[in-house]
């Protein structure tokens, strides 16, 4: 009897991109109330108050497009830039930078440079890691010693 063919690398993986794809949209959803309450919270008196959003207009924000960004973009970066990282570790430090950078782009721009500044602050860390990896790597071969 013959081996049964393997399957293809797309049905194989593809209860890993599923797990993701949920990971990062409640990951998304989770950046965006936050981002938003704490510009709420944090600045609501000092910046004009009649221009403070209430709290169904951010879970509306939150649900129409943290989470579609989330589920774009964490799958992408997983796959990509973030493939030979510590997952837990790399997801909670570039949530925390999308976080910073989007409050950051909130206070500066208000609400229409949050997803700008949030997406800038994701993939530039994303891409800080990857490049750490690539220079740990470098580093680590026998050939790095003569350099």
């Amino acid at each position: 009897m013959r081996n049964p063919e393997p399957l293809p690398p797309l049905l194989r993986n593809l209860p890993t991109l599923s797990a993701r794809v949920l990971i990062g949209g409640a990951l998304g959803y989770a950046c965006t109330v936050a981002i938003f309450a704490t510009r709420l919270y944090v600045w609501g008196d000092r910046v004009d108050p009649s221009d403070a959003p209430s709290w169904p207009a951010i879970l509306e924000a939150a649900r129409s497009f943290g989470v579609v960004m989330g589920a774009i973009y964490y799958p992408l970066a997983a796959a990509t830039l973030l493939a030979k990282e510590n997952m837990p570790r790399a997801t909670t430090t570039v949530a925390i930078a999308a976080i910073v950078a989007g409050t950051v782009g909130y206070i500066s721009g208000g609400p229409g440079l949050v997803a700008t500044c949030a997406s800038i602050g994701f993939w530039g860390l994303c891409a800080g890691i990857y490049r750490r990896g690539l220079r740990n790597d470098a580093a680590a071969g026998f050939q790095s010693y003569f350099r």
